[in-house]
């Protein structure tokens, strides 16, 4: 082989060292640093038979070993000295040229110092030339040892690509996620749980799960840590409540997973928390509905089934005793049944009303009013002529409509006649924004703890005895009319006995024209129709 290029055999599977020859791609391609031929060939026989398809190729000075270096060898098999270059340079060499061929030093008699230092320069092992029976088993182990480095090396490539996979998604995911240690100390937290609960990850990171976590959902919580840290669970979810650093609870939807390490000890908790507080207030939201649709049922069946029996039961009586009743109780029978009548179609009414303003339906013509005409219009709508005090109406003009201005005035009169004592008062005040009117009894009045939902739907006060008059709308209806018209209503009692019931109104334009009539709605709505 003048040309210093080796020749090809059929490759045998193993070589009789009993060493399984590695997987290659191709032949394997030695470079020899070796400045006698002969010692190449020999080398390159013993591969051969060894089992290896070996391509060669032999230099002798450094300027040729510069030029043969290249990616593609599978080995370089050097002489520690060749004339002005030796085995150290022939390594930095490879360094400097970022090329992994694994090196073995194949040499005369040299001192255990030198072996030494070039086993630390990257040497992958060492053989003297009179003792060669080791070179297909060195060459075997240098091929093995460069495979595990670069299966090695893809491995942490693959981890670092996975980790920063992991972090991207983790820094930009839409909820909240951490790492939490096994005694539940935060490791690691994300931007989307920072914003869930309010807290700077610094400030985070000095804190535990159990910090955060509302007391009634920590026992629960715990309970799920220990059984999945006891291997019982895998995985567990969860809803609970955090405190956000304001204060207020976050309710979270919390999904937990276990990393452990090669001998099964725990690492740490991966938590995804999903903020699922809004969806909580819908839950509620339908609750509440629920709870008020059961309620509004209960209390309109009573309420309509009441004035319903009076009638049917004073007409079957007209019906079956006409001729043994006389004149006058047939005209009783006959005011009961209107009476009755009269109360059912205002239950109706007051449904069809806060029906009609919740659903934005309720149209307002808002013009300048005249107090004193809505004050004595709801006054005869009562039946009140004669029974109540009215002060400080003249000249005050409120802007409202006028229909929906009596509706609230005819309600407050009816209350303070049907729950109150003594006078009733009217009482009107006012500024050049607003016109203020108030509404008194000298009755009971209302009990402070019922008093703050005056104003509710389906709100009943208890009189004495326990009984409990009327459904609850007069009021809430009161409010919303009063609310629609950009005014406020409100309860206060009198400190020397009885109730005051209050509407404030904006003040009408001293410039604007005055109502023609306190009548009834406008076809059309006007710029405040809710």
């Amino acid at each position: 082989m003048p040309n210093g290029r080796g020749v090809r055999r059929a490759p045998r599977p193993e070589f009789s060292y009993g060493i399984q020859i590695g997987a290659l791609a191709g032949p394997l391609r030695v470079l020899f640093v070796e400045d006698r031929i002969d010692d190449a060939e020999m080398m390159g026989r013993m591969l051969e038979d060894a089992g290896y398809d070996v391509v060669w190729s032999r230099v002798d000075t450094e300027a040729g070993y510069a030029a043969a270096i290249d990616p593609s060898l599978d080995i370089v098999l050097a002489d520690y000295a060749v004339p002005a270059f030796d085995a150290l340079r022939a390594m930095a060499l490879l360094e400097e040229r970022g090329v992994e061929v694994p090196f073995i030093i194949v040499s005369g008699t040299i001192s255990e110092e030198v072996a030494v230092e070039c086993l630390k320069r990257g040497a992958a092992d060492y053989l003297v030339k009179d003792r060669l029976h080791r070179l297909p088993a060195a060459v075997a182990q240098a091929l093995e040892q460069r495979r595990l480095r670069q299966a090695h090396r893809r491995a942490e490539e693959a981890l670092q690509r996975s980790e920063a996979r992991f972090r991207l998604a983790f820094d930009s995911a839409p909820i909240g996620m951490c790492l939490v240690a096994p005694d539940g100390r935060f490791l690691e937290v994300n931007p989307a749980l920072c914003r869930i609960v309010g807290y700077s990850p610094e400030t985070l990171l000095d804190k535990t799960f159990q910090d955060i976590t509302h007391p009634d959902d920590l026992d629960a919580d715990l309970e799920y840590v220990r059984r999945m840290l006891a291997a019982e669970i895998e995985t567990y979810s969860m809803e609970k409540r955090y405190f956000h650093t304001d204060g207020h609870v976050v309710w979270i939807n919390l999904s937990v997973s276990l990393v452990r390490d090669e001998a099964g000890a725990p690492r740490y908790f991966i938590s995804q928390i999903e903020d699922i507080t809004g969806r909580k207030a819908d839950q509620e939201a339908v609750r509440k509905t629920d709870e008020l649709k059961d309620q509004f049922l209960a209390v309109t069946a009573h309420e309509l089934r009441t004035p319903l029996t009076a009638i049917l039961g004073n007409a079957e009586l007209l019906h079956r005793e006409w001729d043994r009743l006389d004149p006058g109780e047939r005209r009783e029978c006959c005011a009961t049944m209107e009476r009755q009548a009269n109360v059912l179609r205002a239950l109706v009414e007051d449904l069809l009303t806060l029906s009609a303003i919740e659903a934005g339906r309720a149209e307002l013509d808002l013009c300048p009013t005249e107090v004193g005409t809505a004050v004595a219009h709801a006054v005869v709508t009562c039946g009140l002529q004669g029974e109540v005090a009215i002060r400080g109406a003249a000249g005050a003009r409120a802007l409202a409509d006028p229909r929906r201005l009596e509706q609230i005035l005819t309600n407050y009169l009816t209350n303070a006649r049907k729950h109150g004592a003594g006078p009733i008062g009217v009482e009107v005040s006012g500024t050049d924004r607003w016109v203020e009117l108030r509404v008194t009894d000298r009755g009971p009045g209302v009990s402070a703890e019922f008093a703050p939902s005056l104003f509710q739907k389906f709100s009943q006060a208890v009189q004495a005895g326990g009984r409990v008059r009327g459904c609850g709308l007069g009021l809430a209806i009161v409010r919303s009319l009063a609310e629609a018209q950009g005014g406020v209503v409100w309860y206060e009692p009198i400190p020397a006995g009885g109730a005051c019931f209050a509407v404030r109104l904006p003040a009408a334009p001293l410039d604007q024209a005055l109502s023609s009539a306190v009548g009834p709605f406008a076809t059309g709505a006007s710029e405040w129709s809710r």
